[in-house]
Protein backbone atom coordinates (compact mmCIF):
# COMPACT_ATOMS: atom_id res chain seq x y z
CA UNK A 1 0.00 0.00 0.00
CA UNK A 2 2.67 2.78 0.44
CA UNK A 3 4.53 1.67 -2.16
CA UNK A 4 1.68 2.41 -4.30
CA UNK A 5 0.90 5.60 -2.53
CA UNK A 6 4.32 6.72 -2.98
CA UNK A 7 4.02 5.98 -6.77
CA UNK A 8 1.20 7.96 -7.15
CA UNK A 9 2.69 10.78 -5.34
CA UNK A 10 5.90 10.53 -7.36
CA UNK A 11 3.50 10.84 -10.11
CA UNK A 12 1.16 13.42 -9.18
CA UNK A 13 4.77 15.61 -8.31
CA UNK A 14 6.34 14.85 -11.65
CA UNK A 15 2.78 15.93 -13.52
CA UNK A 16 2.63 19.45 -11.51
CA UNK A 17 6.23 20.11 -12.21
CA UNK A 18 5.49 19.67 -15.88
CA UNK A 19 2.50 21.61 -15.56
CA UNK A 20 4.13 24.33 -13.97
CA UNK A 21 7.24 24.57 -16.42
CA UNK A 22 4.26 25.13 -19.59
CA UNK A 23 2.48 28.18 -17.25
CA UNK A 24 5.69 29.17 -17.08
CA UNK A 25 6.24 30.13 -20.44
CA UNK A 26 2.78 31.72 -21.22
CA UNK A 27 3.76 35.12 -20.23
CA UNK A 28 7.00 35.10 -22.13
CA UNK A 29 4.89 34.53 -25.11
CA UNK A 30 2.07 37.19 -24.83
CA UNK A 31 5.31 39.54 -23.98
CA UNK A 32 6.85 38.24 -27.42
CA UNK A 33 3.75 38.71 -29.40
CA UNK A 34 2.83 42.23 -27.98
CA UNK A 35 6.73 43.00 -28.96
CA UNK A 36 6.24 41.33 -32.85
CA UNK A 37 3.31 43.28 -33.16
CA UNK A 38 4.64 46.38 -32.28
CA UNK A 39 7.84 46.14 -34.38
CA UNK A 40 5.68 44.74 -37.48
CA UNK A 41 7.18 41.47 -37.20
CA UNK A 42 3.87 40.32 -38.59
CA UNK A 43 5.04 36.66 -39.56
CA UNK A 44 6.90 35.96 -36.33
CA UNK A 45 3.52 36.84 -34.09
CA UNK A 46 1.77 34.94 -36.17
CA UNK A 47 3.61 31.84 -35.34
CA UNK A 48 2.94 32.49 -31.90
CA UNK A 49 -0.94 31.97 -32.88
CA UNK A 50 -2.38 28.43 -33.36
CA UNK A 51 -4.52 29.48 -36.19
CA UNK A 52 -6.07 26.08 -36.52
CA UNK A 53 -7.90 25.90 -33.72
CA UNK A 54 -8.78 29.51 -33.55
CA UNK A 55 -10.21 28.90 -36.81
CA UNK A 56 -11.74 25.77 -35.43
CA UNK A 57 -13.57 28.21 -32.58
CA UNK A 58 -14.47 30.69 -34.84
CA UNK A 59 -16.41 28.30 -37.09
CA UNK A 60 -17.79 26.00 -34.69
CA UNK A 61 -19.69 23.11 -35.69
CA UNK A 62 -19.27 24.15 -39.22
CA UNK A 63 -15.79 23.45 -39.09
CA UNK A 64 -16.63 19.86 -39.09
CA UNK A 65 -18.87 19.96 -41.85
CA UNK A 66 -16.21 21.31 -44.79
CA UNK A 67 -13.10 18.92 -45.85
CA UNK A 68 -9.99 19.31 -44.79
CA UNK A 69 -8.72 21.36 -48.02
CA UNK A 70 -11.45 24.03 -47.26
CA UNK A 71 -10.43 23.81 -43.68
CA UNK A 72 -6.52 24.57 -44.84
CA UNK A 73 -7.75 27.30 -47.42
CA UNK A 74 -10.18 29.02 -44.25
CA UNK A 75 -7.21 28.63 -41.86
CA UNK A 76 -4.92 30.61 -44.36
CA UNK A 77 -7.33 33.23 -44.86
CA UNK A 78 -7.40 33.80 -41.28
CA UNK A 79 -3.70 34.32 -41.13
CA UNK A 80 -3.99 36.83 -43.95
CA UNK A 81 -6.89 38.71 -42.02
CA UNK A 82 -4.77 38.29 -38.72
CA UNK A 83 -1.41 39.98 -40.26
CA UNK A 84 -3.04 42.67 -42.16
CA UNK A 85 -6.11 43.38 -40.00
CA UNK A 86 -6.09 42.31 -36.51
CA UNK A 87 -2.31 43.34 -35.97
CA UNK A 88 -2.81 46.97 -37.30
CA UNK A 89 -5.75 47.63 -34.86
CA UNK A 90 -3.77 45.44 -32.24
CA UNK A 91 -0.61 47.61 -32.50
CA UNK A 92 -2.93 51.03 -31.95
CA UNK A 93 -3.69 49.54 -28.04
CA UNK A 94 -0.19 48.22 -27.33
CA UNK A 95 2.29 50.61 -29.15
CA UNK A 96 3.70 52.50 -26.22
CA UNK A 97 0.98 51.09 -23.76
CA UNK A 98 2.33 49.03 -21.00
CA UNK A 99 0.34 45.78 -20.21
CA UNK A 100 -0.75 44.66 -16.57
CA UNK A 101 -0.99 41.08 -16.77
CA UNK A 102 -2.50 39.02 -14.17
CA UNK A 103 -1.83 35.71 -12.79
CA UNK A 104 -2.44 32.77 -15.18
CA UNK A 105 -5.26 30.60 -15.36
CA UNK A 106 -4.54 26.88 -15.97
CA UNK A 107 -6.73 23.63 -17.23
CA UNK A 108 -4.90 21.05 -18.69
CA UNK A 109 -3.47 21.79 -22.31
CA UNK A 110 -5.69 25.78 -21.86
CA UNK A 111 -5.15 28.68 -20.12
CA UNK A 112 -5.86 32.07 -19.74
CA UNK A 113 -3.70 35.25 -19.40
CA UNK A 114 -5.97 38.15 -18.05
CA UNK A 115 -4.63 41.40 -18.67
CA UNK A 116 -5.56 45.09 -19.05
CA UNK A 117 -4.15 48.65 -20.75
CA UNK A 118 -5.06 52.09 -19.89
CA UNK A 119 -5.84 53.36 -22.98
CA UNK A 120 -5.31 57.59 -23.46
CA UNK A 121 -4.59 57.65 -20.02
CA UNK A 122 -8.03 57.20 -18.22
CA UNK A 123 -10.18 54.28 -20.10
CA UNK A 124 -9.24 50.92 -18.50
CA UNK A 125 -9.70 48.06 -21.21
CA UNK A 126 -9.65 44.12 -19.77
CA UNK A 127 -9.08 41.23 -21.47
CA UNK A 128 -7.84 38.03 -22.04
CA UNK A 129 -5.56 35.87 -24.08
CA UNK A 130 -6.79 32.15 -24.18
CA UNK A 131 -3.82 29.90 -24.75
CA UNK A 132 -3.71 26.13 -26.07
CA UNK A 133 -1.03 23.72 -25.60
CA UNK A 134 0.09 22.32 -29.64
CA UNK A 135 3.35 20.78 -29.26
CA UNK A 136 4.48 20.43 -26.02
CA UNK A 137 4.24 24.63 -25.91
CA UNK A 138 1.26 26.88 -25.55
CA UNK A 139 -0.13 28.92 -28.21
CA UNK A 140 -2.78 31.89 -28.23
CA UNK A 141 -5.76 30.33 -29.70
CA UNK A 142 -8.09 33.41 -28.82
CA UNK A 143 -8.55 37.00 -27.25
CA UNK A 144 -11.41 37.56 -25.06
CA UNK A 145 -12.47 41.62 -24.51
CA UNK A 146 -13.68 41.50 -20.78
CA UNK A 147 -14.23 44.86 -20.15
CA UNK A 148 -13.75 48.53 -22.24
CA UNK A 149 -13.92 49.57 -25.67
Amino acid sequence: MYKKLLSIFILLSFFSVSLFADESTILPTAKKLVGYIRFKKNDQALALIDTKTFSKNLLLTHWDKIDPKEQLEFEEAMKEYIKNKSFPIALQYFDKIDINYEKVKAKGKEAELPASILYKGSEKITFSWIFTERDGKFLVSDFLLAEGK
